[in-house]
């Protein structure tokens, strides 16, 4: 009797266990939101958008423009040190446009459909001050940016949708797009690879 009774106990708690891990786990992300491997990226439901698990758990220190300049150029995002080896919020319009890039707001067609620009970059502006910038992703047609210099690197799916979970531009901003008279040759490095290469310098 004692044996069918502990059988039936640890039953229960599978049971209970299995609940609770259903429950808890976030729901999957809408259709159109991008197909990541779940064990390198999380989604948040909330705010909709993916977000590099190593990023959260290992904070490194530069900012969004350095994100999206490093992603242009190839090469490791920085900061400390030399601020000229940088790309500080301010400088992201005068870097873009030192690279050959041009504001298209209507003009740039971003996007990975047939006939659309793949290489653009959004600098989000508020009271005429910019606040942030975001890399389209060539492969997941998607946007890319670092959410803060202590924060992670996020994905959201329409430019918009950095704003808040509605996608609502609010009224004091505006997005200013930018990108390149030709399209830039070669493969972007991949968010994983920018997190592990970023560093600090001396």
């Amino acid at each position: 009797m004692r044996s069918i009774l502990r059988a039936f106990f640890d039953l229960v708690v599978d049971i209970v266990r299995i609940i609770v891990r259903i429950f808890a786990s976030p729901p999957p992300p809408p259709r159109g939101y991008g197909d990541y491997d779940t064990d390198v990226w999380r989604w948040d439901p909330r705010r909709k958008r993916w977000v590099l698990r190593d990023s959260e758990s290992e904070r490194k220190g530069y900012n969004c423009t350095e994100y999206c300049i490093a992603r242009i150029e190839g090469r490791a995002p920085l900061w400390g040190g030399d601020e000229d080896e940088t790309t500080e919020t301010e400088e992201i319009e005068d870097k873009l446009k030192e690279l050959g890039w041009h504001r298209g707001d209507g003009e740039c067609n971003c996007g990975t459909g047939e006939g659309q620009t793949r290489d653009c970059v959004v600098v989000y502006a508020c009271h005429d001050v910019v606040v942030h910038a975001a890399i389209l992703d060539k492969v997941h047609g998607d946007w890319g940016g670092k959410a803060s210099a202590a924060g992670p690197i996020e994905r959201y799916r329409r430019p918009e949708d950095y704003f808040n979970e509605s996608g609502e531009v609010p009224a004091d901003c505006e997005m200013r797009f930018y990108c390149p008279p030709e399209p830039i040759p070669g493969e972007q490095k991949t968010d994983e690879w920018l997190h592990e290469n970023a560093r600090e310098q001396a």
